[in-house]
């Protein structure tokens, strides 16, 4: 960190893995501020998206004495473990690392990722969203299906958590009538399927990786479970299921 004409000088590292990015404007653009000047000390490309926190470790740049941070970006692929490499590694250090894309609820853990900031949000702050569409449309009743991972457990929690002082405020209580907890790479979901429709409710919560989400629309398509009369909210990654029935609800955060 180096004092130029009144301006701060800062020496940041950037981390990608798409041969696609240009990383110095997009991650990290000169003169964000008036005050603020970025000079990047290394750019380091994985010709792996998944690479080892040892071989993080072995670069002879990513630990250069003037870097006071590093940037990391990464494929949005499932299994990608590039950001947790580079935190591991660099919260040995004690060096802070933004990640611009990471979004799984893993990193919110600061007794692992201790120096992990980022600037999107994870996926799991979608049961905020949730809980203003049961509002907004008076359900009463719902079925929450998440995967058994992190993020899957994240979401049910902050669900459970966020409703207790949310429905403070209104006068509709949407009640969870069932839970329905799957081990992720499914193959089939008709064994679920069969206690979720001698429930109640229509109107289905869902938490899946889009591959997970395009087994769970097909066996509910086969039980007759996606056409009129039923509900279903889905996150982000399930909208992009390739055979995502008409009516299903969702988000996408856009420029993330």
């Amino acid at each position: 960190m180096r004092i130029h004409n009144s301006h701060l000088h800062l020496h940041l590292g950037a981390i990608y893995t798409s041969a696609h990015i240009d990383p110095l404007p997009v991650v990290l653009p000169f003169g964000i501020l008036p005050s603020l000047l970025i000079s990047t000390d290394f750019v380091l490309r994985h010709p792996s998206p998944s690479p080892s926190p040892s071989s993080t470790s072995r670069h002879p740049f990513l630990f250069h004495p003037q870097v006071y941070a590093v940037v990391v970006s990464h494929e949005q692929t499932s299994g990608d473990l590039s950001p947790a490499a580079v935190s591991y590694t660099s919260g040995f250090y004690s060096i802070p690392v933004i990640g611009i894309s990471s979004r799984d609820a893993a990193f919110s853990d600061k007794n692992i990722h201790v120096s992990f900031l980022r600037t999107v949000p994870p996926y799991y702050h979608q049961a905020d969203v949730w809980l203003e569409m049961l509002s907004h449309f008076a359900y009463t009743k719902v079925i929450i299906i998440h995967s058994s991972d992190t993020d899957g457990r994240a979401i049910l929690g902050r669900f459970q958590t966020t409703s207790q002082t949310y429905y403070d405020d209104v006068d509709v209580r949407a009640t969870v009538e069932l839970i329905v907890e799957f081990e992720p790479k499914l193959e089939s979901f008709t064994e679920h399927l069969i206690d979720m429709k001698t429930a109640q409710s229509r109107v289905y919560l869902m938490y899946a990786s889009t591959e997970d989400a395009q087994v769970i629309l097909r066996d509910a398509g086969e039980y007759n479970m996606t056409g009129e009369g039923q509900v279903w909210i889905v996150m982000e990654q399930a909208l992009f299921s390739n055979n995502t029935p008409d009516g299903v609800m969702g988000l996408q955060l856009e420029h993330a």
